[in-house]
């Protein structure tokens, strides 16, 4: 995803559950426009593995991609494949509140994104990756050892 000088939002690549927001689940190797309601030009862009949200000049924040465990900010558990607003965080969206970040400093919407990063977020456990040693080792060990060099492990469900 890019964000041009003019506001305008594109992006490309593995489409698979609408992320790039361009209205299909097709991929795309070149940049395609996303579009957006009128008069709203894109500030910042951020991507999740597989969803997409856009803060806009206005101070609205859309999202798009996938939702399947309501990701996407709308009260429901269903992809998108097109940017649509999330009411509770935009301006223009019937409930917008301030966000305070973990130590309390209030953020706008203009600061979503460091908000939402420093926020305490739960997963769950279907969703939960550990790094585990490639193969098994058959030495004891005392019980400490938390290191496991990453070209040694590879992820896996917990």
């Amino acid at each position: 995803m890019a964000v041009a000088s003019d506001g305008k939002l594109y992006g490309w690549g593995w489409n698979k559950f609408g992320q790039v927001g361009v209205g299909d689940d097709v991929d795309h190797c070149s940049p395609v426009e996303v579009n957006f309601p009128d008069e709203q030009k894109i500030a910042q862009v951020a991507c999740g593995w597989r969803h997409t949200l856009a803060l806009t000049e206005n101070k609205n924040v859309f999202s798009w991609g996938r939702g399947a465990s309501g990701q996407l900010g709308h009260g429901e558990i269903i992809d998108r494949n097109t940017p649509k607003m999330i009411d509770a965080l935009s301006l223009d969206g019937s409930a917008c509140k301030q966000l305070e970040s973990s130590n309390a400093v209030p953020m706008t919407g203009l600061h979503l994104h460091e908000a939402l990063l420093e926020a305490k977020v739960w997963v769950p456990p279907s969703k939960r990756f550990a790094i585990v040693p490639e193969e098994n080792v058959s030495k004891p060990g005392n019980g400490t050892d938390k290191h496991a060099p990453e070209g040694d492990a590879k992820r896996m469900r917990v």
